[in-house]
């Protein structure tokens, strides 16, 4: 069963990193009489390069940059821990902190975003797509598979000879 685990850890990573292409969150203004209108809908991807919004093109998100790099190094240490036998540990240990991390980040991108949309007064909506919460549970899932490999009785035998 630990070698199933093995596998699974870079699987869930390149699925976060999969949903950084799917829609994220979509914007809408809301109107005078309460009727909502939707303005455009974006990707991860284009939140880490900055949006184009109308004819003005954003900044780019810090967290979401921040929470793309977690995902590509929770998918590099996942990836290399079977290489490298003596210190598999260790990559057990930066996977699980990089998905783990990576969730906080999509949170705390979350919360940001909320707080910007409020801000207007109400007259911005924001909701979180498909890519955005499939993200977010495929980098908690990484995290959590790499916790319990770190946790198992058979990665702590190994570690021990």
């Amino acid at each position: 069963m630990n070698s199933n685990l093995k596998k699974l850890s870079p699987i869930l990573f390149g699925v976060a990193l999969f949903c950084f292409v799917l829609p994220f969150l979509s914007i809408s203004a809301k109107g005078f009489l309460g009727d909502s209108h939707k303005l455009g809908t974006l990707n991860g991807f284009e939140l880490v390069l900055g949006p184009e919004l109308g004819n003005q093109k954003e900044d780019p998100e810090p967290l979401a940059i921040l929470a793309l790099a977690a995902t590509l190094a929770g998918l590099a240490f996942s990836l290399f821990k079977e290489k490298i036998l003596p210190v598999e540990k260790n990559f057990l240990i930066a996977s699980m902190i990089a998905g783990a991390g990576g969730c906080l980040l999509l949170l705390l991108l979350k919360m940001q975003i909320d707080g910007e949309a409020s801000r207007l007064g109400g007259m911005a909506g924001v909701s979180y797509e498909a890519g955005f919460w499939l993200g977010f549970l495929a980098l908690l899932a990484a995290g959590g598979v790499n916790g319990f490999q770190l946790l198992s009785p058979a990665s702590n035998a190994a570690s021990a000879s």
